[in-house]
């Protein structure tokens, strides 16, 4: 019963972590956006993920759940999970089917998703540093700091809403993406069969 036990637990679980990791990713576009906006001291803890985040990843993670569950998300983790009982008997999954390329695949999209819906922030937070740079090397009696960092939120909350829709749009593709890839997987497990 152990063994049983241990394979259908091992197919609930590649199946959780592949499913959880387009989530993350918006988490983290929220994380690397508010900190180059200096939002990193605001952290928040998250307890259901034991994590700690920024309230502009957290406003992010809701965002990507909306478009999770908009996409049909849920759906598709529980058509995946009824493919797995279609395609393998009780205990058919080892250790050598785990979707360790599926996860490997889905973790460089969300990496790239992440980096593609932070972007705009950090564009702007480039050329608002660089500016900032300019006026303190040729006014030396202004002190930027003091007015910088309340502009660096500013800028970086208008590009935020600005390109919200960009980034509810990547974060729909790779949404798309990784259940896609999850599927394939589940239907392949049939075939991997020995």
């Amino acid at each position: 019963l152990g063994p049983l036990l241990a394979s259908e637990v091992l197919i609930g679980l590649s199946i959780g972590v592949l499913a959880a990791i387009p989530l993350m990713v918006a988490q983290l576009a929220g994380v690397i956006a508010g900190q180059q906006m200096g939002l990193g001291l605001a952290a928040v803890y998250n307890p259901t993920l034991d994590f700690e985040s920024d309230s502009l990843g957290q406003i992010l993670f809701f965002a990507a759940l909306a478009s999770y569950l908009s996409v049909g998300g849920f759906e598709a983790v529980y058509g995946t999970l009824l493919e797995t009982y279609r395609v393998l008997p009780l205990g058919g999954f080892a250790m050598d089917r785990a979707p360790l390329d599926v996860l490997v695949q889905v973790v460089h999209l969300g990496m790239e998703a992440a980096v593609r819906m932070s972007l705009p922030v950090m564009l702007i937070l480039t050329v608002e540093t660089a500016a900032a740079g300019l006026i303190m090397k040729s006014v030396p009696s202004l002190n930027i700091m003091n007015v910088g960092f309340p502009i660096r939120i500013l800028l970086g909350l208008l590009m935020i809403i600005s390109s919200l829709a960009l980034m509810l749009e990547v974060k729909m593709e790779h949404v798309s993406e990784s259940y896609e890839l999850l599927r394939a997987w589940a239907s392949g497990l049939g075939s991997a069969r020995t």
